[in-house]
Formats: structure tokens, sequence, C-alpha cells
């Protein structure tokens, strides 16, 4: 008895001691614990032998200790990410924001909590168009942690939260405070265009061209450039009356482009743009240059409509502003 009390020292203290491990791996078991019989809980290996000294409520301290325990693992923090993961999965997007929320207020210092928001905008943007919250839960993640990996993201979609909302200057100044950020971001001209379309909406049509020739400036002839050269033409042929101009930048996409329906509509809108400068003959040209048999009924009616505006224009009297 002396000998056992030598090797474990105190009984209360030491006789418990060989349990606490146990204790603490529950919660990070690979089985889960609820799964094992409860004489698990109390077998220990030889080399732990329990003192004789040790008192009758050992048992049932270490049952109410396993007890707590399991509810604590109940109650930890990485469940609720697994839930509203599985939430989403599963297209329960409600329940996944609510498992980020109650996650967030909760662990508000957890390191994970920088990659819940992130993802809680983004169900609130992508999948419930809850766009104000949207907008919320980015400027919280850009607020709380402004450098961390989902920086650039977050304050991308908080612009296009923004867009949605409608408020669309504030979206604007969100993509420019972008570039700010991250100057050297391999998407700038594709959000130039976003910033020129925004302008355009908003017929600001003198700041959206500006935009548009960023996009093309120094750049290779591209999906991005083809969609630029298109919106200078039409705001210059259909809104701002320079009709050279939009010839211009119709004539780089006819030469550029890949894509037949692309080039056929490029040549239509430049064969206007010389016919509403008067220049018929050079209309005509640029119809006849369309080699498309399913269009040569509507390309021979529009080649006579031209003949017929310049035998009108032809005929009609010149006006002698000198009198």
């Amino acid at each position: 008895m002396n000998g056992g009390v030598g090797e474990w020292g105190n009984g209360r203290r030491d006789a418990m001691s060989p349990t606490l491990p146990l204790l603490h791996s529950l919660c990070h078991s690979p089985t889960p614990s609820f799964f094992l019989p409860l004489s698990h809980f109390f077998s220990l290996p030889p080399r732990f032998p329990v003192s004789p000294l040790s008192p009758p409520l050992s048992r049932s301290f270490l049952v109410a200790a396993l007890c707590l325990l399991l509810i604590a693992c109940n109650k930890a923090p990485r469940p609720l990410l697994q839930m509203a993961e599985a939430a989403w999965q599963s297209g329960d997007y409600p329940a996944a924001a609510h498992y980020y929320q109650e996650f967030l207020q909760k662990n508000p210092d957890d390191p994970r909590s920088a990659r819940a928001l992130f993802e809680l905008g983004n169900i609130y943007l992508l999948n419930l168009k809850q766009y104000a919250n949207a907008q919320q839960s980015y400027s919280e993640l850009l607020s709380r942690f402004p450098d961390s990996e989902f920086s650039y993201l977050a304050r991308q979609r908080r612009a296009e939260s923004y867009v949605e909302m409608g408020r669309t200057y504030e979206a604007i100044a969100e993509y420019e405070n972008l570039f700010i950020a991250f100057p050297e971001t391999d998407d700038r001209r594709r959000i130039r265009l976003t910033i020129a379309d925004l302008y355009h909406k908003q017929h600001n049509y003198s700041q959206a061209e500006a935009e548009y020739q960023k996009v093309i400036d120094g750049a290779h002839y591209d999906s991005l450039s083809q969609t630029a050269y298109l919106r200078i033409g039409g705001i210059n042929q259909l809104v701002r009356e320079r009709y050279d101009k939009a010839i211009a930048a119709y004539s780089k996409v006819a030469e550029m482009t890949g894509d037949h329906k692309v080039r056929l509509q490029a040549l239509y809108n430049i064969a206007d743009g010389y016919a509403k400068l008067y220049k018929f003959d050079d209309a005509i040209n640029v119809l006849k240059q369309i080699a498309d048999g399913e269009q040569r009924e509507f390309i021979e009616k529009r080649i006579k409509e031209f003949q017929e505006q310049k035998q009108k224009h032809t005929e009609a009297p010149q006006v002698d502003w000198g009198h």
C-alpha cells in the first residue's frame, strides 16, 4: 500500500491524473464520443493503477466531468461553421446565414471570423439578394480585417452590392478605391469597363466614353476592347451624332473581330454612319462587302433605300447661305 502511495503520490490528485489526457482528447477524437461504450471511459491501462486511497466518489466525478466536456464539445465554434457550410451546400441559404451570424456573435475574436463574414456577405449578395445586408457584412470585414485574404473580393462585391441597391456613384467610388488598394490588379481593364458601363447607365456619356477609352489604350484587341469600341461607336452614333468617330470605332471592330455576327452588325452601323453624313456611295460600298446569303434580301433593300436617299439629297435645292 505504501508502495502504491509512494509511486502515485497523494491519492486523490494523482489517481485522477492518468485520466486527464483522455478527457482532453474526447473532443478531438476521430470517433464521436457518443458511439463509445461507457466502459471505455473507465478502463485504464495497466501502467495507470488506481491508488487504494482514491475516494469512492472519483468515478462519479469522472462521469460529471465527461458530461460537461461533451456539452462543451457540442457548443464549440467549429460545428457552427460546418453546419453553415452544410446548409449552404444543401441550398438552405437562410439557415446558412443564421449559422454564420451565430458563429460571429459567439466568437467575435476568432481568426475564422474574416472568412465567416465573407461567406455571409456572399450568401446575402448572391443567394438571398439582400444587398444591404451584403454591403454591411463586407464593410464589417474590411473594417475589422483590412489586410485579410478576402479584402480584394470583399471590396469588389461591396461595389456590386451598391450597384444592386441603385447607389451607382458609391459603387464607382468603391471600384476606384479598389485600384488604390490594389494598384497591380490584373482585373483593372475589366473593372474599368464596369465603371464605364455604370456611367453609361447614368447617361453620363462623356465620362463613359472617357472610361471606355481607358479600356482600349495600350491594350491588344480582345473581348474587353471590342465591347469598349462598340460602346464608343454607339455613344457617338446614337447620342452625340459624331458619326466620323462612330465609323472609326465600328471599323476597328469590323477589322479585328472573329465573330461573324459582331462584324456584320459593325458593318451595318458603318453604313448607317456614312448615310448620316450623306456619303451614300460609301454606305452602299460597305453593304456590298457583306458576303452573307441569309442577309442578301435585307442588304439589297438597304442599298435601294440609300440610293433613294441619295437621289432626294441630290435633287434638294441648295441653300445659299450668303443671302
